[in-house]
């Protein structure tokens, strides 16, 4: 997996937590966005929500953090990479880089990896889907963009 750059590594997270100062309060895959819909979907991010133990500051660089990726051949575009910084005042500071980010102890950095772009129109499979029952209508314009008259299916 890889998450920031391809010459990342996936630190565990006891050792990230006994090493630089930090609680790792999460480590998942996103399913809050949505990955691009097509007829192969785009695959999903992470999220990693980084809580500072001590004061600290944060450096990050994510890449396709002001243009997402984009679909293929009639597939959706994917979301965005994202650093989402939450102060103790309750501001929310979202950010594609950063050098030298101030973070108070108790205060969370949430690193957002984003969704890929779909591949190929997945109309003829989302209207099989509705079809077999698989998904509703409703899920069919949400997730696909694909608008079916239910009288015709």
């Amino acid at each position: 997996m890889c998450v920031g750059d391809g010459e990342t590594y996936v630190i565990p997270i006891e050792v990230a937590e006994t090493r630089y100062g930090i609680i790792v309060d999460r480590y998942a895959l996103d399913t809050s966005a949505e990955a691009g819909a097509g007829l192969h979907q785009g695959g999903r991010g992470c999220i990693r929500d980084y809580r500072a133990a001590v004061d600290l500051t944060l450096t990050a660089t994510f890449g396709r953090h002001k243009y997402v990726p984009w679909g293929v051949e009639g597939g959706r575009e994917g979301s965005r990479n994202e650093v989402r910084i939450f102060h103790h005042d309750g501001r929310e500071v979202v950010l594609g880089k950063c050098a030298r980010y101030p973070l108070k102890r108790g205060e969370v950095a949430r690193l957002v990896t984003g969704t890929g772009g779909g591949w190929g129109s997945p109309i003829e499979a989302v209207i099989e889907d509705v079809r077999n029952g698989y998904i509703s209508l409703e899920q069919a314009r949400q997730d696909y963009g694909v608008e079916l008259d239910p009288n015709s299916i």
